[in-house]
């Protein structure tokens, strides 16, 4: 809190809050008055690989102490030079890529220059086609780096040293040693110097020694024919690096392996979901790239981009590490430990974080905690909490501390509902993270308190969200007086939303404004409060009738971004229609927490499908589609879009704080199967279809089903197995039994008769919904 700032100008109930949580707030860390990206404690070891998102051909080798450099690979071809973010339009394909970097690869075909001569009609146009270029990369250890380029017909390869994030070094090119030796720092005085040392494949043709531009350095060119590849292979050390021998042959042997390897344990999906799961396990990874200062990746917003345009925040930031979260723990971690660094003293996250700094008057939509206790219930790991949990808690005071305004900072009318806000009116659509929204034209802002003059319904669902998942961790971490104010206040906040907010004529939650009217705007916000558990399940079965309607929000494409009967509706306008990946997961969601499993299925199927209504060259996807043709709107590779296929592979399995283990569907668009998804230390696969469901650990039949089921808190362990299960028609379940045990089944608390056979156990579950309790005793 910045001093003068006080809580104790809220009103009363709001007051005794503010008083009960002051003792936590004592023990929260110090967090950096600015953004990691202008503050740099450096690196302790090195960080290699492609992770500039403004260079999707390049690799950057960052040393100890943040000693930064990177060679890119620049494409001439008749005369006319591809690289940075011209290699965008010219992609053909993004390959495989692990998160970790350990693999990558993509592929460009060169633009053909035509002179304006030969537009005549007695100048033949060029009837052979320009070359496609084939990149890929490895690492070998945590100091080196490889890579391949290869050419389908002549043209010229350029290695060009360059700087990335603004920091610079030092470089030789030699054309004797084809290669280039970098370093940063000086090594006079004993002070340590970080060396670089990038070497092209010595049989390949020899290389010039290109002057980039006057005073500014040099590169090296090499001529190669079709078919032909330069390999690559660079070092970082905090000494001189001794010479070394690059062969195209060895070099493609390395990534041939590291590729086997990443596809060994990478998600795999067949069936209706393969793209999907492509679309994660490859597609996404993409997008990884360093922040600087901070020591760890994340998932930028779109690649490839300027620096300045490489935020790390945003409406869906969070949410990207659930996504990465489907292919390891790793990155998804990365991605929390980096957004709760970029945290401004007053304890605001803030809604953007580039180049230039960080936002400091507005925030972002409060999703943080929800993704970290997501992350928890998957990997297992408190290491996860206990770094985030301090962080998330002071973000989620920040909301509601004083700013000298008379009222806390985001409940400018004193009621206990909150409202979007900043300095500025533009400030405030920008937190909410839907700036374009209609929910906001008639809203209006209060210059003295800096607030939307509208209690939004999606804030205050987020707010709740927050506080209950808040406790959650707390009572992980074994803190029971925090856990017990923060769910005090979850109930709180619930009760005002649904005494204030629940539209009863309109059978939904609507934003209000601070004059008492409802703002009559339809939007998929008014679908949030399920995912923070708000209405009753009568409430929530009348949301969901509305949800189901065509001429509102069900159909083909979906779901708007407003209703469909809206007279601004417009199907290709962002926020005014036009359909967006985060809203569909937030919706999805909440679905999946009050059990709407037809419509969850519906909506994650349709998502799915908009993946291949974005077509563009290089496969990616969008942040917005239009909403009655399906067609990706904008720019590709936005990291919204991998919210799509995130649904459906969580509708085969899943992990959260409400279902614990969830897996199957009851409506499979066909036989399906996902592969190698990680769950607390084990490796799973899910198959799904019309013939049944089954559930394997490891070599491990645990659960199967002859028809398609939805199994929630799935536990199986040496003593006993629980699992409650849905299913439309009724079905025979078997479940594995240890070696040495028999087995006694229990169904909604009363003892099932069962047929062991095998090391299984078959029992017969009624259609609906029943709990299933089996107790393996020594036999």
């Amino acid at each position: 809190m910045k001093p003068g700032e006080s809580r104790h100008n809220c009103r009363p109930a709001a007051a005794m809050w503010a008083s009960a949580m002051l003792h936590l707030a004592v023990t929260a860390p110090a967090v950096p008055a600015q953004s990691p990206w202008v503050t740099a404690p450096g690196v302790s070891r090195p960080v290699i690989g492609a992770l500039d998102p403004a260079e999707r051909a390049a690799l950057v080798f960052i040393g100890p102490g943040e000693a930064v450099f990177g060679v890119r690979i620049v494409t001439v071809y008749e005369g006319v030079r591809l690289a940075g973010r011209d290699v965008e339009d010219a992609l053909i394909a993004l390959g495989p890529r692990a998160p970790d970097g350990s693999y990558g690869e993509l592929s460009w075909r060169l633009p053909r220059a035509i002179p304006v001569a030969a537009l005549g009609a007695s100048a033949p146009l060029p009837t052979s086609p320009p070359p496609d270029v084939l990149f890929r990369w490895g690492k070998q250890g945590d100091a080196s780096a490889i890579a391949t380029v290869e050419v389908s017909a002549p043209c010229e390869i350029v290695v060009e040293p360059y700087f990335p994030y603004g920091i610079t070094a030092n470089y030789d090119v030699s054309s004797t040693l084809r290669g280039i030796v970098a370093w940063s720092g000086t090594a006079a005085d004993d002070v340590p110097a970080c060396h670089f040392r990038l070497e092209a494949d010595r049989r390949s043709r020899t290389p010039s020694i290109e002057e980039v531009a006057a005073g500014s350095g040099l590169n090296l060119r090499f001529p190669l024919a079709g078919g032909e590849r330069l390999a690559l292979r660079g070092q970082v050390g905090t000494k001189p690096i001794a010479t070394f021998e690059v062969s195209p042959g060895a070099v493609d042997a390395a990534l041939d392996g590291a590729l086997a390897r990443y596809q060994r344990r990478r998600i795999l999906g067949e069936g209706a979901i393969a793209g999907a799961a492509d679309a994660v396990a490859s597609t996404l990874f993409h997008l990884v790239a360093y922040c600087p200062g901070s020591g760890s990746t994340y998932l930028t917003s779109r690649a490839p981009s300027n620096t300045a345009e490489a935020n790390v925040s945003g409406p869906d930031a969070f949410l990207s590490a659930l996504a990465a979260s489907m292919q390891g723990k790793s990155l998804a971690y990365d991605i929390v430990y980096t957004l709760c660094e970029t945290q401004l003293v007053n304890g605001c996250v803030p809604g953007f974080v580039g180049d230039d700094g960080a936002a400091s008057n507005w925030s972002q939509p409060p999703l943080g905690s929800y993704c970290a206790l997501k992350l928890h219930e998957r990997f297992g790991d408190r290491a996860l909490l206990e770094y985030a949990y301090p962080r998330l808690l002071r973000w989620y005071q920040w909301w509601t501390g004083g700013v000298g305004t008379g009222t806390p900072r985001r409940d400018g009318n004193a009621d206990g509902l909150l409202e979007w806000g900043g300095n500025t009116m533009a400030e405030a659509k920008l937190e909410s993270g839907m700036a374009g929204s209609p929910m906001w034209d008639g809203a209006g802002f209060n210059e003295t308190t800096r607030t939307m003059a509208l209690n939004a319904i999606d804030l205050n669902s987020f707010r709740a969200l927050d506080a209950w998942c808040l406790s959650r961790m707390a009572e992980a971490l074994e803190r029971p007086m925090e856990a017990a104010v923060l769910a005090r206040e979850y109930e709180a906040i619930k009760e005002r939303i649904n005494v204030s907010l629940w539209d009863d004529a309109e059978g939904m939650y609507l934003s209000r404004r601070w004059d008492g009217r409802f703002d009559r705007c339809k939007t998929p916000a008014s679908f949030y409060p399920l995912l923070a558990g708000i209405p009753t399940k009568a409430r929530a079965d009348r949301m969901v009738r509305r949800l189901l309607d065509e001429s509102e929000f069900w159909g083909r494409w979906m779901v708007p971004t407003i209703s469909r009967a809206d007279p601004t509706y417009d199907p290709a306008a962002r926020w005014r229609g036009a359909v967006s990946p985060v809203a569909n997961y937030i919706l999805y969601e909440g679905l999946k927490r009050y059990g709407y499993d037809d419509a969850a299925a519906g909506l994650a199927q349709r998502s799915a499908k908009l993946l291949h209504r974005a077509p563009h060259t290089g496969g990616g996807w969008r942040a917005w589609y239009d909403a009655s043709t399906g067609e990706g709107i904008g720019e590709p590779f936005q990291r919204h879009g991998a919210l799509l296929p995130l649904m459906a592979l969580q509708e085969m399995i899943d992990v959260g704080p409400w279902n614990g283990l969830r897996f199957g569907w009851l409506g499979p668009a066909g036989e399906c199967c996902l592969r190698n998804v990680t769950v607390r230390g084990h490796r799973y696969a899910v198959e799904t279809g019309a013939r049944g469901t089954k559930l394997t650990r490891g070599d491990r039949l645990l659960f199967a089903a002859d028809a398609p089921v939805v199994v929630r808190e799935f536990g199986w362990g040496q003593d006993k197995a629980h699992a409650r299960v849905r299913s439309s028609t009724g079905c025979r379940v078997r479940v594995a039994v240890p070696p040495g045990r028999r087995a006694v089944a229990r169904i909604d608390g009363r003892s099932s008769r069962g047929a062991a056979a095998r090391g299984r156990l078959a029992i017969p579950i009624p259609a609906g919904e029943h709990v299933l309790d089996v107790e393996f005793e020594p036999d």
